[in-house]
């Protein structure tokens, strides 16, 4: 009785029906509805012996009917029973009057016109009822051990979160959705919100089943999964361990929520600083070093100039982008044939931006370079001829 009457007045509206069915017949109730921390409470009322059993049920039903007189009558038998304890430990006595009523009281349910039969707990006057005592878990504050939880989760989530936002960023709107959604099925499967979870993994497969045969990008969209799912992982685990810890009645107690908005701002962290970084990577990064030619170029709105045109394999290009754009430089194959190109940094180039970025081609011939407009914010421009020579 004492943990029903902790629960939030929510919750006991919502265990109101399944109780009433549950002291009908406990065997066949489903408890498939019942938040996961609460089963093992019908678990251990389904452990009590017959006569147990129903007078839990007359004591539910009291209390529907009237929480408050309820209460005190149940604190009044539990200070009559430690009275009785401390007075066995100091002499044997008679029992008391009071004592003596003790089996009347908790063997006859109060009966009113109004009040279900036994047996039975009543949706409507849950309803009618709210709790006299204000729920300890308002109260809770977080303990040097628990900080633990918030501090090592924290870096976990930001860890993970690094590879995970960079490479959905890298995506676009696909891999954010499918990042998001792989964080939902990782809490959701440890939490056992089934929901969650069931709408999580709709989501991932369906992504998973349009890019699966796109070269490249279904292993992709695998990694994205598995990062976000181990995030969702941290996630459930550390608010489900604190609860217990803690005696949270509820995943939505103050403790596991509050760590849940810590471990949220973390997630919204990373999202933002991954969306504010450039997506362009360097296709295979190259050895850094002192590169054989060091070329200068400059960026304007309408030429790209170079001050010098006969390069060696292994190149540095010292780019200044006086443009009013973004230019993201490509080198191009000016003749027939075929190579590869190597970088040590991003080949995008911020407006006002000065950067060195090293080079190495597979092979000598005629190049071009150029700034590959792809949208709107990066300058299209075509820029010089140059040649590279094999050795």
């Amino acid at each position: 009785m004492r943990f029903f009457h902790q629960l939030d007045e929510k919750t006991k509206l919502e265990l109101a029906p399944i109780l009433e069915d549950f002291f009908k017949n406990p065997d066949k109730t489903s408890l498939s509805d019942v938040p996961f921390e609460l089963r093992q409470w019908f678990e251990d009322l389904k452990s009590l012996k017959d006569a147990e059993f129903k007078s839990q049920a007359v004591w539910l039903s009291r209390y529907c009917h009237d929480c408050e007189k309820t209460m005190t009558t149940i604190n009044d038998l539990f200070a009559i029973l430690e009275k009785r304890e401390q007075q066995k430990q100091i002499a044997p006595e008679p029992a008391s009057q009071a004592e003596q009523e003790e089996p009347e009281i908790v063997s006859q349910p109060l009966r009113t016109k109004s009040q279900p039969r036994q047996g039975m707990v009543s949706r409507s006057s849950a309803h009618r009822q709210s709790t006299s005592q204000p729920s300890s878990m308002g109260s809770q504050k977080f303990t040097p051990d628990e900080l633990g939880y918030m501090i090592v989760g924290s870096l976990l989530i930001a860890t993970v979160g690094w590879f995970l936002w960079g490479t959905a960023n890298a995506l676009g709107v696909v891999g954010w959705i499918a990042a998001i959604a792989s964080v939902g099925s990782g809490v959701g499967g440890v939490v056992g919100n089934e929901g969650l979870r069931v709408i999580s993994g709709i989501v991932l497969l369906v992504i998973f089943l349009i890019f699966f045969f796109v070269p490249f990008v279904g292993l992709i969209i695998l990694w994205i999964e598995f990062l976000g799912w181990l995030i969702g992982l941290v996630w459930g685990g550390a608010i489900k361990m604190i609860a217990k810890s803690s005696g949270a009645l509820s995943l939505t107690s103050p403790k596991p929520m509050r760590l849940s908005v810590v471990f949220f701002v973390v997630v919204l962290i990373g999202m933002a600083y991954a969306a504010r970084t450039p997506t362009e990577v360097a296709k295979e990064v190259a050895p850094t070093g002192t590169s054989v030619d060091r070329v200068k170029v400059v960026i304007t709105d309408t030429a790209i100039t170079m001050s010098n045109r006969s390069l060696r394999t292994a190149f540095a290009l010292e780019v200044e982008n006086k443009a009013s754009k973004d230019c993201k430089l490509s080198i191009e194959l000016a003749t027939s044939g075929g190579f590869s190109v190597t970088y040590d940094s991003s080949p995008r180039v911020m407006k006002g931006e000065k950067k060195t970025i090293n080079f190495r081609l597979s092979n000598g011939g005629l190049f071009q370079l150029e700034c590959e407009g792809s949208s709107r914010d990066l300058l299209d421009l075509t820029g010089p001829e140059f040649t590279v020579r094999d050795k």
